[in-house]
């Protein structure tokens, strides 16, 4: 079912500022980055997004720094 799918994806998804490592270790599951590296908020104010956008980036720069291209990818998806 898509609407259980995208919860899912969302899910998955807001956890993505706290441990960007398992964000990225589900698309290895089935999931797609475009999908789980995005504001998963349903209708979020522009501070939510401000602070989502920025705890993830910081998190997912390291990640990229360690040479991790999916991490690199994510925060080009993130971002862009």
């Amino acid at each position: 079912d898509a609407g259980a799918s995208e919860s899912l994806n969302i899910a998955v998804a807001s956890v993505l500022p706290n441990r960007p490592d398992m964000v990225l270790q589900a698309v290895d599951h089935g999931f797609k980055l475009e999908r789980l590296c995005r504001v998963p908020f349903i209708e979020p104010d522009e501070q939510t997004v401000k602070h989502f956008i920025q705890s993830s980036s910081q998190k997912l720069e390291k990640l990229a720094g360690e040479g991790n291209q999916r991490a690199a990818n994510c925060l080009q998806q993130l971002n862009g």
